[in-house]
């Protein structure tokens, strides 16, 4: 080998580790940028930043907390003008905990980077949607593999939340979980919007736990063991009366006393939290005769 040749291929060389270093600083700039964002954000509001899709499941995947997720792009002028909007709905919110020890948290998710993963079913943007609380069901069995390889190994950003799908294929949150708002792009709209699903959420929540027999109400849970009360008393006549119509016709009685006593105290809130909650419990037991009624047939 000559001098020319050693020349060239040093030259080569060089080159190709400066390739290297070039490629191995642009993805190191994507990660701290992307990191520096969401703490920047999380300074300035309540809504945090998505930069990885463990982050996102970890968050969404949890008992203790509401989730209201804004997907978004960079170039789309709706997503723009929201953009104040959720973070002023997300700041009353901010580090609220209410009587039954639930949060509301808010995600930001850039669809120009999670396009092929969080984003792929999305129709348009923005998107806004609220996930529920697992609720004691599961989700993962395994914790989620979150480790990610060093700046030198790393690979693109887009192929890493494919590979991160790939490597955790039961990450993922059941539509069940999942409501999509479709109203105005206002603050007081998307306040309402939330507060009335995790109304309405945790009240079925608390039904479905006063109905479980193994459940037992905490000592300074009223609503719970009045409703444990209730229940039981309404269960005792149907398990003693064999004929499906008398049944319905009670259960109808009931519901009609119930209705008027919440036309009647239209100011005591403690008892129209109560009656309300009654009325819960009746339309669940309601609809379980009827499923068994309609299976006997």
């Amino acid at each position: 080998m000559n001098y020319t040749t050693l020349t060239l291929d040093f030259h080569y060389k060089l080159r190709e580790t400066k390739t290297k270093i070039m490629k191995i600083n642009f993805l190191s700039s994507i990660s701290g940028i992307l990191t520096l964002l969401a703490y920047t954000n999380a300074a300035t509001s309540n809504v945090k930043t998505v930069i990885s899709p463990a982050q996102f499941y970890e968050t969404c995947n949890r008992n203790d907390s509401y989730t209201v997720v804004k997907y978004y792009t960079s170039w789309c002028h709706h997503c723009k003008r929201l953009k104040p909007i959720f973070e002023e709905v997300s700041n009353l919110y901010a580090d609220h905990v209410d009587e039954d020890g639930f949060k509301v948290n808010f995600l930001n998710v850039n669809c120009e980077l999670f396009g092929s993963t969080l984003c792929a079913d999305l129709p348009g943007f923005p998107i806004i949607e609220l996930v529920k609380p697992l609720h004691g069901l599961s989700v993962v069995e395994e914790p989620l593999n979150t480790e990610i390889e060093p700046f030198w190994k790393r690979i693109p950003l887009g192929f890493y939340n494919w590979a991160f799908s790939k490597k955790n294929p039961d990450a993922k949150i059941g539509q069940e979980r999942i409501l999509r708002y479709q109203g105005r792009r206002d603050t007081e709209a998307i306040h309402n919007f939330i507060a009335t699903v995790v109304g309405k959420d945790k009240l079925a929540n608390k039904v479905d736990l006063v109905l479980d027999d193994d459940y037992q109400c905490h000592e300074d849970d009223s609503l719970c063991k009045d409703g444990k009360v209730y229940s039981q008393r309404i269960l005792e006549y149907i398990k003693g009366e064999p004929v499906y119509g008398n049944i319905a016709n009670y259960i109808n009685k009931e519901r009609s006393k119930l209705e008027n006593i919440l036309r009647n105290n239209k100011n005591e809130g403690s008892t129209l939290k109560l009656v309300e909650f009654k009325l819960e419990l009746l339309a669940n037991i309601e609809a379980r005769v009827d499923d068994i009624n309609h299976d006997e047939l």
